[in-house]
């Protein structure tokens, strides 16, 4: 559903709100640390820069941090500004059916279609990174067994 470029991104940002002990991690941590091409991630890395996602320093202790608590971050954010999902509502509207059945109003289809878009976009621009990286890490904790008998 989303594009290589912005499953890096969302990778990458949770991978530093990850280590909110850390004040900057380099490309290459970030890259080893999720499996992630290091030539591509520079190139995100910099869109979530510009976009005020990230910022960034040089130097010795420098590296990528996030700009803001993952808390204020939002999951439809980071599509929007790595170009994945455009979901805007003044959108020209597309034809959905190459051939329509009989008595099928393309309009109608396209209207829900547009409601599905705009219902997913409003659920993502509601998930923080910080909802994401509760949900991974509670998903990993292994959960306790009571053997009573």
């Amino acid at each position: 559903m989303f594009s290589m470029k912005t499953k890096y991104a969302l990778c990458a940002c949770l991978n530093l709100a990850r280590h909110p002990d850390r004040s900057s991690m380099i490309i290459s941590e970030i890259s080893q640390e999720g499996n992630l091409p290091q030539k591509f991630l520079e190139s995100i890395l910099q869109d979530l820069r510009r976009g005020g996602i990230l910022q960034s320093k040089k130097g010795r202790n420098g590296g990528y941090s996030l700009l803001r608590a993952p808390s204020a971050i939002s999951v439809g954010e980071i599509l929007r500004l790595t170009g994945s999902f455009h979901l805007e509502q003044d959108e020209a509207p597309r034809p959905v059916l190459d051939h329509p059945p009989s008595g099928v109003d393309e309009s109608n289809v396209s209207t829900l279609l547009k409601g599905v878009r705009g219902s997913l976009m409003k659920v993502l621009d509601e998930t923080s990174l910080q909802t994401m990286l509760d949900h991974w890490e509670t998903s990993r904790r292994p959960s306790q067994v009571d053997y009573v008998i």
